[in-house]
């Protein structure tokens, strides 16, 4: 396994370096994991704005990963803090068929709306005791088979060590020392 980190100038050298690499001939059960956090800061893969407007440079090369990167064994995960900063790289609405699995906290009704085309994100916290609980939901089965977790929590007990050195200790609990 190997990890590169790259920070917004490198992003686009990056992506099309992943995107060849998804495309090589590869052992079947091989497969590549892209993680974007924070996509406002990464200029390159700004997503165009208008409609008919096509994706170029390394936007256009995200969005094709996206769209035949999992069969060929390349994956992305997105992570934001909002749907304004997820709209950044992806159109809310034109390209949300790209991720079949979505995971949330507690939202407010026009993103929960723009995501499952339901409320069902902006009741999170009433349904949970929690407070930091997260709703995850394969769009394929759809919103009413939704669950709810426990989103960053080392512990257990809500109430506990949620540091990371709690998540450390937990990691070693179940994995021996030295794992985490």
């Amino acid at each position: 396994a190997r990890v590169q980190r790259s920070g917004p100038d490198a992003a686009a050298a990056a992506l099309e370096q992943f995107a060849a690499a998804a495309a090589e001939p590869r052992h079947p059960e091989a497969f590549r994991l892209l993680i974007l956090s924070e996509p406002e800061y990464f200029p390159a893969l700004a997503a165009p704005s208008g409609y008919g407007a096509q994706a170029t440079g390394a936007a256009r090369v995200f969005k094709e990963l996206l769209r035949i990167g999992p069969p060929l064994g390349a994956h992305a995960i997105v992570t934001a803090s909002g749907m304004g900063a997820l709209s950044s790289v992806v159109h809310p609405s034109r390209d949300a068929a790209l991720f079949n699995h979505r995971v949330v906290q507690q939202s407010n009704e026009e993103e929960s709306m723009t995501l499952f085309s339901s409320l069902a994100a902006t009741r999170i916290m009433a349904q949970t005791d929690h407070f930091m609980a997260a709703m995850y939901v394969d769009t394929l089965q759809g919103v009413r088979m939704a669950q709810l977790f426990k989103a960053y929590a080392a512990d257990h007990n809500i109430h506990g060590d949620q540091s990371a050195e709690g998540l450390a200790a937990a990691l070693g609990t179940l994995y021996g020392p030295g794992v985490p």
